[in-house]
């Protein structure tokens, strides 16, 4: 795995970027911090992977525009337009 100074625990990452351990272990799960390993209970976090987090953009996420117009559709024609 390397040296152990390359990696943080969670908690430690959630100290460096301002989220919660619970937000940090999810994060880890999708694969938004690369190269983090579950050993045993704890997730090991590449220190590197941790200062080039960029987080998305927040608020909806974007609906998805086929299933807009579907839905746009079936509104019409239930009005009987």
């Amino acid at each position: 795995m390397g040296d152990i100074e390359e990696y943080v625990t969670s908690s430690e990452a959630s100290a460096m970027i301002g989220k919660q351990a619970r937000v940090i272990a999810q994060l880890c799960q999708d694969g938004k911090l690369p190269g983090a390993k579950k050993i045993a209970k704890t997730w090991m976090i590449p220190r590197e992977s941790v200062l080039n987090y960029k987080p998305g953009p927040r608020g909806p996420k974007p609906r998805k525009t086929k299933l807009a117009t579907e839905r746009a559709e079936i509104l019409a024609r239930a009005k009987g337009g």
